[in-house]
């Protein structure tokens, strides 16, 4: 490949692989015109998504049943764990799984299947859940000559948020490996990258999309799931006591979206706790805060997370203080959950219209 990923080798984590515009083919046909939007007009593109991560998996089987060519990259140790999760052969192939980025053309390896038999590839997905991308990575994928002369067409980026009110370890988190302080630094290094970017002639085709802590991602859930959703074996991926039921839970009750202008997320109103728990109490207290649109302060969920990425990659960005139009998002969001379930084509709109944060429920009166 035309890019070696020692980097990432070297970089390093236990944890690397923990953590779909569009007309869909497959699963559901009906179910699934009801959820496109933006993308549902936009001819097939062929798309890097950069990883390693579950989530790359999710937008993956997005974008694959909506007639597009991802490019899952990754290394080869994750690569060869992908068919066991993705749960689609379709996917599972050298047209769509990368070791590094694709040979260009005129190199001795290169295929045009990588391309989706296309001349240039249309762009990139940042999609790590942990830090293990750098500012030399980022550098030389936005610098691939595999977009063309002009660079990527568009590049999106899913960062987590810079402070959380209660962060979940990931998935794959284990005490011993424990690298907190390294990731900040990974990540703070890939952020300054971006940035510069951002702040370059291409800087116009670049979206940030800031990410609570993801959980979900499974084939559990509503009929929607099973489109994004990967095999049973991702909620069995930690070692976390009752992390299977949580991952589970999230995707059954919480696939809902929240999108918040730029870097934020939505705290629970002073005293909101104390009121919750003096009027219910166990199970009744779990089924309030699982229905009824109730938001989520600082948590997401890998499926809405998916749909949130593609939706924005098939958008163009809007200025900071410029009136919302069609097809339009902001330069810098959140992705948080709530207990709905996932968007439909009219709700993304809206939703990118009117980025604000989910109003929190007040729980019924004491008797």
């Amino acid at each position: 490949m035309a890019f070696s990923w020692l980097i990432l080798l070297l970089l390093g984590s236990s944890s690397a692989f923990t953590s779909s515009p569009r007309y869909r083919p497959n699963v559901a046909t009906a179910l699934s015109a009801s959820l496109s939007s933006t993308a549902a007009t936009q001819s097939p593109r062929t798309i890097l998504l950069i990883g390693p991560s579950f989530l790359q998996l999710n937008v993956a089987k997005l974008l694959k049943s909506e007639g597009h060519h991802p490019i899952v990259v990754a290394p080869q140790k994750q690569l060869d764990k992908f068919a066991t999760y993705l749960n689609d052969d379709s996917l599972c192939n050298e047209e769509n799984l990368s070791i590094g980025l694709p040979d260009l053309p005129g190199d001795p390896k290169y295929d045009p299947r990588f391309f989706g038999n296309r001349e240039s590839i249309d762009g990139v997905i940042f999609t790590a859940e942990e830090a293990l991308l750098n500012s030399a990575v980022l550098n030389s994928v936005m610098t691939y000559e595999g977009f063309g002369k002009g660079g990527p067409q568009r590049a999106v980026a899913a960062l987590p948020l810079s402070n959380f009110i209660n962060k979940e370890k990931s998935m794959g988190w284990k005490p011993i490996f424990n690298n907190d302080a390294k990731e900040a630094t990974l990540w703070a290094d890939f952020s300054k990258g971006w940035s510069a970017f951002l702040s370059s002639p291409l800087g116009d085709r670049l979206t940030t999309v800031r990410t609570g802590s993801l959980l979900g991602g499974g084939v559990d859930g509503p009929e929607a799931n099973a489109i994004t959703g990967l095999a049973e074996e991702v909620y069995k991926m930690s070692l976390e006591q009752y992390r299977d039921l949580k991952e589970r839970a999230f995707d059954r009750y919480r696939c809902g979206v929240q999108i918040l202008q730029g870097d934020a997320t939505n705290p629970k109103p002073n005293g909101a706790e104390e009121k919750e728990k003096s009027a219910l109490k166990g199970e009744a207290l779990e089924a309030f805060r699982a229905s009824g649109g109730y938001p989520e302060q600082d948590r997401t969920n890998r499926h809405s997370l998916a749909y949130a990425l593609v939706e924005t990659y098939f958008r163009t960005n809007r200025g900071d203080f410029s009136m919302d139009s069609d097809g339009t998002c902001p330069r810098e969001f959140t992705v948080l959950a709530k207990a709905t379930e996932i968007p439909d084509s009219s709700e993304w709109d809206a939703l990118f219209a009117n980025p604000t944060p989910a109003e929190w429920p007040t729980p019924p009166p004491v008797i």
